[in-house]
């Protein structure tokens, strides 16, 4: 029911923020600062939402049900990937979603993954950059 609805809103939707997408920030679930650059994560590295699908501000419940679907899709589909709960947040901090980090998979699973949730873009990191790919 929430896909079709989010559908229907895509069609009249014709704006991409592709500029605030690359300036956003990363931070745990806490607030503190985030690094795809730590032990436990192996690059690449995406990172993906399942928060406002195409960029449609959706009800705090409805997110917190993507993100779960999310986490239970990626683990599901990639029992041998690896995911850590953190936050994309817009650069003023006006907009934040939940995400996963998400190592053990290849940049055509990621943008998959991004398709399926109805994703703009994912985030990559090979240790030197963060690029947005248009899913």
């Amino acid at each position: 029911m929430i896909w079709t609805a989010i559908k229907r809103i895509k069609a009249k939707y014709d704006y991409i923020p592709w500029e605030e997408f690359e300036q956003t920030k990363f931070t745990t679930t806490d607030n503190k600062p985030w690094s795809c650059c730590h032990a436990s994560l192996k690059l690449p590295l995406f990172v993906i939402t399942a928060c406002c699908p195409y960029s449609i501000d959706i009800n705090h419940q409805a997110n917190c049900e993507l993100h779960g679907l999310l986490q239970w899709h990626l683990q599901s589909a990639f029992p041998l990937a690896i995911t850590e709960e953190i936050v994309g947040r817009s650069a003023d901090g006006q907009w934040k979603e939940l995400s996963w980090a998400v190592t053990g998979i290849n940049e055509d699973q990621a943008l998959e993954v991004g398709r399926v949730f109805h994703q703009w873009a994912i985030f990559k990191f090979d240790g030197k950059e963060k690029q947005v790919l248009q899913c």
